[in-house]
């Protein structure tokens, strides 16, 4: 990926954070969907988290193993991860496919590093009773097995050949795994049918693609979701002239060499609201162009671990055009968790908020043209300031530093 110059906005040196974290507790709720692999039935206990079903992943090992899918799973007590390996047998150890659950349960998010195949990776795991539960779709992606949601029948399939075949099911019901596709063909039928100036397009579920799979909206829509649907590698493209309203989506790069939201031509209050980007080695936010005179809003959202490249300059949202007149950004209330501490960064290898991909020389030009307002919004983990010359053109007030 191309890198850029970038100048941070209001960054500053952070205020310790402490050395202790202490793992938040949710409630998670026995889960009653059935399960068949290859068609076959099998039971197997799992739990509804915040809306998400999850598996204990010995469960699916133990599952899966004798198939095309099988993999191992093992523990390293002393580094505290868990190592995942493909197309391998798995070892049981007595603790599989037991009774199960029929109460709620206490849940932590795991703080174990996970190996896939000698590499780290990012997947979101919850320890409960002392085992780790993982979404299934995640580990699908992850470990070459398709999910998939039968919502008639209330019937998760696991299929040990992975079927990228678009999704027919109304993609407005319950999901377990929809494609890139099924994704695109929701957009595109719910602005076709539409009987409204700016139509509704409801996302409900977890939506995967392979890296570099893209969906794209061409006209005004509101694209929200009530539930917290999620895009897992999968980038969503804003190219119209017209308003688009953004809400209740979470995107999840895992790690991969992309963005998640590329806005490159938008039209009169755009706005990405309470939307979550987790997992990114670049930028999660790239915008090339707002016309001018026009507006884009991103606000109430939460940036999470991104610059995990650990090389050049990378941002949260990265502004990359060439039109700057009357435009207005404003960038406010958001949350931004940069992946690596301060003192690991120097000036020309740090992560920031925000930046532009400019040289020095045009800053004080682009900051004079573009109305831009980046306020209380908080920072954690922050970088040192890069250039005092892009905080003199700002010209607002710091943001809050935690």
């Amino acid at each position: 990926m191309k890198k850029r110059l970038g100048f941070t906005l209001a960054l500053c040196m952070i205020l310790g954070m402490g050395s202790t974290v202490l793992a938040a507790s949710t409630t998670a709720t026995p889960s009653n969907a059935s399960m068949t692999i290859d068609g076959a039935d099998i039971t197997i206990g799992a739990y509804n988290i915040d809306g998400y079903t999850y598996y204990k992943l010995r469960d699916i090992a133990a599952a899966l193993d004798g198939t095309d899918a099988n993999f191992a799973v093992g523990y390293d007590s002393t580094a505290k991860s868990i190592s995942l390996t493909s197309a391998t047998a798995y070892t049981a150890t007595g603790s599989e496919l037991g009774e199960l659950p029929t109460e709620n349960a206490s849940a932590e998010i795991s703080t174990q590093s996970i190996l896939l195949d000698g590499a780290e990776t990012s997947l979101q795991a919850y320890n409960i009773g002392g085992y780790n539960y993982f979404k299934l779709q995640d580990l699908g992606t992850a470990l070459g097995f398709g999910v998939h949601w039968d919502a008639d029948t209330r019937t998760i399939d696991l299929s040990t050949v992975i079927d990228s075949s678009p999704v027919d099911e109304d993609t407005t019901s319950e999901v377990v795994g929809y494609s890139a596709a099924a994704l695109q063909q929701l957009i595109d039928e719910s602005i076709s049918g539409a009987t409204t100036d700016i139509p509704v397009i409801s996302v409900v579920g977890d939506f995967y693609g392979a890296v570099g799979d893209t969906v794209t909206i061409t006209e005004a829509c509101q694209f929200v979701s009530l539930t917290g649907a999620s895009l897992n590698n999968i980038i969503l493209e804003v190219d119209t002239d017209e308003t688009v309203y953004i809400s209740g989506i979470t995107f999840n790069g895992n790690g991969a060499d992309q963005g998640s939201l590329h806005i490159i031509n938008t039209g009169k209050d755009t706005t990405i609201d309470y939307c979550t980007f987790n997992d990114y080695q670049h930028e999660a936010v790239l915008i090339n162009k707002i016309p001018i005179t026009e507006s884009l809003y991103i606000q109430h959202c939460a940036f999470n671990e991104y610059g995990l490249a650990e090389g050049g300059i990378d941002s949260a949202i990265c502004l990359e055009s060439d039109v700057y007149l009357g435009v207005l950004l404003s960038i406010r209330e958001n949350t931004f968790t940069i992946s690596r501490n301060d003192v690991d960064m120097t000036p020309d290898d740090m992560d920031v908020a925000f930046m532009t991909a400019t040289t020095k020389e045009d800053v004080e030009t682009i900051f004079g043209q573009l109305n831009l307002y980046f306020e209380n919004n908080v920072i954690y983990k922050g970088t040192s300031v890069l250039s005092v010359d892009v905080y003199a053109c700002y010209r607002q007030d710091a943001s809050s530093l935690i």
